[in-house]
């Protein structure tokens, strides 16, 4: 860990955790390719659910340590400094170049722009479908849930480390997890029969993704609470997690994928992260620590958010007989574009806002 202003809480940071996001964007974009319909896209926006919910929560407890509080104001300063400009720009420029002609698209109707911008992307898809949106942007709807994660928790956070006695933070969140299971069972098996959308898209059936990575950082957080004892094994757990991971991946029963599976990939997740953040002896580990993968992951954010129109455009102007070429041309495209996005944008902002803040400690 290192220490910023004195004012702020401590920081931390797991160079592993960096890997694990570039190689959830990869698989996110695999999945997005023509012809390879066999990834496992939505298992990379779980993992990145899950990580979501296990920085949220570890940071906030560190600033709760470090400063007896949680400043609300802090927290959706620094969310809106790292996740508005790239979605203004992204979904701005999207939406021009759609009404512009640059995609062959129905997708003019203004309405389905003003639930984007609200961060309802998810419930616009679950009512509408996707054929009124520009091309990729649809995966915004995961954006969409980590935000309605983000307008509730830092609030639950607060009653949670205040309130509850530590040994049973983690098990009111398990309670909550427990809730969304039930909810998504009898909507897709009672109230909207069968309904896939209603229960992959809405906040309200996906939240326990991000809540499994909270329980995570509330027990035997490998960060702030030391390895757990059988860290020791941990290249056996983190064989038999990524085995029963892959389990919940090929199984083709739809009530099975649209109900019991999250639950069980939030908690096959736990150890998996948990080996990764404390065995960095591992090959496997190793591997996310390369610099690539954790140079794919400081991107990712800006990426995931304009790969799937980049890879729209680049199919749209070279056509089916050159489909080899588009997943490499739209995967350069879009690392250049996130990384000017990260030089031009997202680094002058942050500097700008820590010299802000270093004013403000002196005066």
């Amino acid at each position: 860990m290192t220490a910023t202003h004195p004012h702020e809480a401590r920081r931390f940071h797991a160079p592993a955790l960096d890997g694990l996001r570039g190689l959830a964007f990869s698989i996110v974009f695999l999945s997005h390719v023509p012809g390879s319909s066999f990834v496992p896209g939505g298992f990379g926006v779980t993992i990145f659910f899950f990580l979501s919910g296990y920085l949220i929560t570890t940071l906030l407890r560190i600033e709760m340590k470090d400063t007896g509080r949680i400043s609300i104001l802090g927290f959706y300063g620094r969310r809106a400094l790292r996740i508005l400009p790239p979605y203004v720009l992204v979904l701005g420029g999207v939406w021009l170049f759609t009404l512009l002609g640059g995609f062959p698209t129905k997708a003019t109707s203004l309405a389905p722009l003003a639930w984007q911008a609200g961060f309802a992307t998810n419930y616009w898809m679950v009512a509408h479908g996707t054929s009124l949106l520009p091309p990729g942007t649809e995966v915004f709807w995961s954006l969409a849930v980590e935000e309605h994660f983000y307008f509730v928790f830092p609030f639950a956070a607060i009653v949670l480390l205040r309130r509850v006695p530590a040994r049973a933070q983690a098990s009111w969140l398990a309670a909550a997890c427990a809730v969304v299971l039930v909810w998504r069972v009898v909507l897709f098996t009672l109230l909207v029969p069968g309904d896939s959308a209603r229960v992959m898209y809405a906040s309200d059936t996906r939240i326990d993704s991000m809540l499994f990575g909270c329980i995570l950082a509330l027990r035997q957080n490998p960060v702030l609470d030391g390895p757990p004892r059988w860290l020791a094994r941990g290249g056996w757990v983190l064989a038999l997690s990524v085995a029963g991971l892959l389990l919940t991946i090929v199984a083709r029963s739809a009530i099975f994928r649209e109900t019991l599976r999250y639950s069980l990939q939030g908690i096959l997740l736990i150890p998996v992260y948990t080996v990764i953040l404390a065995r960095s002896d591992l090959w496997v580990v190793r591997i996310l620590n390369t610099p690539l993968l954790r140079w794919l992951g400081g991107l990712s954010y800006t990426l995931y958010l304009v790969h799937d129109s980049i890879i729209a455009m680049v199919r749209d102007h070279l056509g089916g007989a050159r489909v080899l070429l588009i997943s490499p041309i739209a995967f350069v495209l879009s690392i250049l574009f996130s990384y000017g996005m990260q030089r031009l944008v997202e680094r002058p902002l942050r500097a700008r806002l820590r010299g802000a803040v270093s004013v403000r400690g002196k005066e």
